[in-house]
């Protein structure tokens, strides 16, 4: 059986930038078998990520590939009192609710998410939400 590898994924354009990565494992017939993805949001991103799987076991590689964002949405206020929502999903996941806020405050845009762990995301909101209450 053929081992688990790490590939990269580029765009098409003349960049060729790196976006993300698939751990698959290819057989001699040619068949791929993916075992999870995750995308970046530049190149830097995606190479130090690889850098620093690379040297973990598998279990480990899963994990860090599932514990990274590959999209996020944000779902605005109803109205007055109420609070907008940031939505995110992981890998092949169903989206969860990351937190809300009120959008009079602070604005978020969904592409600040893609490729940040849990933590990343929910610091981004610390450090916005800081940064307005100091304001």
């Amino acid at each position: 059986m053929a081992p688990w590898q790490i590939y990269t994924v580029s765009d098409d354009a003349p960049s060729n930038r790196v976006v993300g990565f698939i751990v698959a494992r290819v057989s001699k017939g040619g068949a791929v078998t993916e075992l999870a993805n995750s995308l970046f949001r530049s190149r830097k991103d995606a190479l130090d990520k690889l850098a620093d799987l690379r040297d973990q076991d598998l279990g480990l590689l899963v994990e860090a590939a599932l514990s990274l964002v590959t999209e996020a949405r944000i779902i605005p206020s109803k109205g007055f009192g109420s609070k907008a929502v940031v939505e995110v999903r992981y890998g092949t996941l169903e989206w969860v609710r990351l937190f809300d806020f009120f959008d009079d405050e602070l604005k978020f845009h969904a592409s600040e998410f893609v490729g940040k762990t849990e933590d990343q995301a929910r610091a981004l909101f610390g450090k916005k939400d800081l940064a307005y209450i100091q304001s």
